[in-house]
């Protein structure tokens, strides 16, 4: 079975019930999990080795879904195309992310994202790939990115599910005095389309401009302003 959007394939694996496997669970695939006679047929990655997509948890998981699964819930806010998992992995799609205006709704979360329009095709034409995959970690706490650029992109789409403490968790992850690449230069610039006037989206544009400043790349965003407001608002700010 292959996804040609993402460039990923998956083949049809048979194992009993019992095996171990680590899993990743994107809402963009459907599967082909059965049981019959303690066997059990998954969908498995042709990319990344024996990772599998079950749609639900097997038996001998059930118990860590129960424990897990609120923790696991939040730390996924804020990432399309993922739901809570049981293991370890999350394949995020890198589309454009946007923050659609919602009438009535003026605090929303919601992310679409952008791929047929003029935006999205230029936004596809500068990127290297278009999945990034995040490791759980063990404690269940938080995602490790593999790269500068899967970072970036995981803390704009914090900035948009607006998980203000997310994003200063992610800052020392961003942390460059390299210059950009196209692909990371455009996730940069898409932080500064995000409309939030909140005072802890004030402290964490501030805390990303302290952590790329370095690099030479223009702030999406004019700082000095930024740190200024901040400083106003002195024992106000979150």
């Amino acid at each position: 079975m292959q996804f040609p959007r993402l460039g990923l394939t998956f083949f049809v694996k048979e194992q009993t019930s019992s095996q171990p496997f680590p899993t990743l669970i994107p809402r963009l695939f459907g599967t082909l999990e059965e049981e019959e006679g303690g066997r059990v047929r998954r969908l498995v990655s042709a990319d990344f080795g024996n990772l599998t997509v079950p749609l639900a948890p097997v038996p001998e998981q059930a118990e860590l879904v129960a424990r897990e699964g609120e923790t696991v819930a939040k730390l996924l806010a804020g990432i399309p195309h993922a739901d809570e998992m049981q293991s370890l992995h999350v394949l995020v799609p890198q589309y454009l992310p946007l923050r659609p205006t919602i009438k009535g709704r003026p605090f929303t979360t919601e992310i679409v994202f952008e791929r047929l329009g003029k935006w999205g095709r230029n936004w596809s034409s500068k990127t290297k790939v278009t999945y990034f995959k995040y490791e759980v970690h063990v404690s269940k706490g938080f995602l490790i990115a593999p790269s500068f650029a899967s970072a970036l992109y995981l803390l704009l789409l914090r900035f948009l599910a607006r998980d203000y403490e997310g994003v200063c968790s992610l800052v020392h992850a961003v942390g460059t005095d390299a210059e950009l690449n196209e692909e990371e230069a455009q996730i940069l610039k898409v932080l500064g389309l995000v409309d939030d006037a909140h005072p802890d989206a004030l402290a964490c544009r501030c805390l990303v401009t302290l952590a790329v400043l370095r690099s030479g790349a223009p702030m999406p965003w004019d700082y000095r302003q930024e740190f200024a407001w901040y400083v106003s608002l002195g024992p106000n700010e979150g």
